[in-house]
């Protein structure tokens, strides 16, 4: 049995469960970049674990372009997906399932994780003892996924309709709001040139000019470049200066950076 995990993530929390998962997966297990499966070979595996964050109880628009585009995958593999997230998932493994039927694919699998809340305009991550109670619980839950996958022990984690009804427009609005979303982005005199910002952003939104990073309006809001500054030079808004950033403890930059050649940002996704 071969499993290929297809991770998205900004601040790692994604990437973690990915890692976590293929380790207590049984048979051969492969981890790969989401955001580059348009342009790879066809995935060759018996199973196929989507992973990636909610955004505003919905799926983020670099993982709504590729699956509108039709994942690349060999054969009928049995296709499942994890979704990690702070609160409530919404609508968003519902919106996964209605994606995949329109190129023949069915989702037999869909689960939730909870995870450190990481949004800067929502006030940022909590305080360390609170986040570390959230990581602990996170790995019990994700070694708990990773036993149903091996057993085959497939359904679909799907909120109650209102709660479904209602986060499809909250999404739909959200969407249309994150790519212009960077102006909203800064960077203080502190920034020491390094790159990384530019380097990590899954799109290429950023621009260095005279080594200071400038955005170019096509943001996913993950914040990979906020949180993952080395001086917290970049700000988000007024509140960001007083919030802690985060990052997985679990995951390291270098991880992140070897995700390869950030993806081309394609036609925005559709109204789901």
């Amino acid at each position: 049995m071969k499993t290929a995990l297809l991770w998205f993530s900004g601040t790692g929390n994604s990437l973690h469960a990915a890692k976590r998962l293929a380790a207590g997966l049984e048979g051969d297990c492969e981890l790969g970049p989401l955001s580059r499966t348009a342009e790879d070979p066809p995935v060759e595996a018996d199973r196929v674990g989507l992973v990636f964050p909610v955004y505003a109880w919905g799926p983020p628009n670099i993982v709504l372009r590729r699956l509108r585009a039709g994942l690349p995958l060999a054969g009928d593999p049995e296709v499942f997906a994890v979704a990690t997230c702070a609160g409530s998932a919404g609508g968003t493994l519902v919106a996964v399932r209605r994606l995949l039927s329109r190129h023949q694919r069915e989702l037999v699998g869909g689960f939730v994780v909870r995870m450190p809340e990481n949004y800067p305009p929502m006030g940022g991550p909590p305080e360390a003892p609170k986040r570390e109670s959230i990581l602990r619980a996170a790995d019990r839950r994700i070694d708990v996924i990773a036993a149903d996958v091996n057993a085959g022990r497939w359904r679909v984690h799907e909120s109650n309709l209102f709660a479904r009804g209602l986060s499809r427009m909250v999404n739909r609005l959200a969407r249309k709001h994150w790519p212009n979303a960077d102006k909203n982005f800064s960077v203080d005199d502190t920034c020491v040139k390094c790159g990384r910002c530019a380097a990590i952003c899954p799109v290429a939104d950023i621009e260095l000019v005279a080594g200071r990073p400038t955005w170019l309006g096509k943001c996913e809001q993950c914040f990979a470049c906020l949180h993952w500054c080395p001086v917290s030079a970049i700000q988000y808004g007024k509140k960001s200066r007083s919030q802690p950033r985060y990052t997985h403890p679990g995951v390291d930059v270098d991880e992140m950076l070897a995700a390869g050649v950030p993806a081309p940002v394609g036609p925005e996704p559709p109204e789901e």
